[in-house]
């Protein structure tokens, strides 16, 4: 019976229409500019008429695989997936920012190649937005914050190759985040709403569901930050016992930020719970133009208005507002 399990989820892979299985299986989805984590958003947002661009890499091992009832791998449908992203973020007042993300996608895998699908494909393209609704948003303020986020896909992508929806998504967010000295978290909780479900048989069934997301973040000096995260999705509608709609995912790794503008950003990670979209392991690159602006001796003046940033300002009655 076993065996004709599988032959029978293999063949509903094999002749379902495409339309059926517009799925994006690229669940990491990278949080833009460098004052986020990797995926989980943070409360800041950029500056006042600033512009933010930003590139993200991932390259992921099998995050899309078909598996028995009792968990056991058959075959993996994705084998591998390497995705771009091309990111840009705007300020307004302080509070508020807009952004854009368009993703570039190379997949292989069996289910792939039996449909001709492997290769270069866009994906779905996304208009992002960030309002502060409490708290200063600055790197080094101590306190809580709260922020709320929408995310809207559109269904530019190609659907054979698992990288679109194939339909308009919303996904609205909220945030909050708490620093301490050099140290921060956040936690992020959003839903995915889809007008249509998805669903291919038993195999994989993905309708409205939650996005959730934890980070931490610490910095080791001005320029190094490191970051862990754990993110993930949970069906908010019945969905099939064998349904694997409900990944979990880790991430950990560090930021650096050059004094000239340049930011890297480098991490890695694996699927906890290997649902549809997380990997056996990822690896995350990616690259941002942002003058972080610091108060690196504690004196109250940020760093581009400190004439000695490393030494603060002895308050001796003269000259008191220019850090010496």
């Amino acid at each position: 019976m076993g065996a004709v399990r599988v032959w029978a989820m293999t063949l509903a892979f094999t002749m379902v229409t495409a339309s059926a299985l517009a799925q994006n299986i690229q669940t990491f989805d990278p949080a833009p500019a460098t004052w986020n984590y990797f995926s989980v958003s943070g409360v800041g947002t950029a500056r006042h008429l600033e512009w933010v661009p930003s590139v993200y890499s991932s390259v992921s091992s099998a995050p899309l695989v078909l598996r028995n009832r009792d968990g056991s791998h058959v075959e993996d449908l994705v084998s591998g997936m390497r995705s771009f992203h091309l990111q840009t973020t705007f300020g307004l007042f302080d509070r508020f920012e807009m952004g854009a993300d368009l993703p570039l996608h190379s997949v292989t895998g069996v289910e792939l190649d039996r449909r001709g699908a492997a290769g270069f494909s866009v994906g779905d393209f996304r208009l992002r937005g960030k309002a502060r609704l409490q708290g200063t948003g600055d790197e080094q303020a101590d306190g809580f914050s709260l922020a709320m986020g929408l995310a809207i896909t559109l269904p530019t992508g190609d659907e054979s190759s698992f990288v679109s929806e194939g339909q308009l998504t919303v996904a609205p967010s909220l945030v909050a985040e708490a620093r301490r000295g050099r140290w921060s978290g956040a936690v992020q909780l959003g839903v995915h709403l889809r007008p249509d479900e998805q669903k291919v048989e038993d195999v994989l069934q993905l309708s409205h569901a939650l996005q959730y997301g934890l980070a931490a973040g610490g910095d080791v000096s001005d320029s190094l930050r490191i970051i862990a995260e754990l993110f993930g999705r949970a069906p908010l509608t019945d969905v099939g016992d064998d349904s694997r709609s409900s990944p979990l995912e880790t991430l950990l790794g560090a930021r650096y930020f050059f004094d000239e503008g340049p930011v890297f950003t480098l991490g890695g990670g694996f699927g906890l719970v290997s649902d549809y979209g997380a990997p056996e392991w990822r690896v995350v690159l990616g690259f941002a133009w942002y003058k972080r602006d610091r108060d690196s001796d504690g004196d109250g003046l940020m760093n581009h208005l400190d004439a000695c940033p490393n030494r603060p300002e002895d308050r001796d009655g003269y000259e008191d507002d220019v850090g010496c």
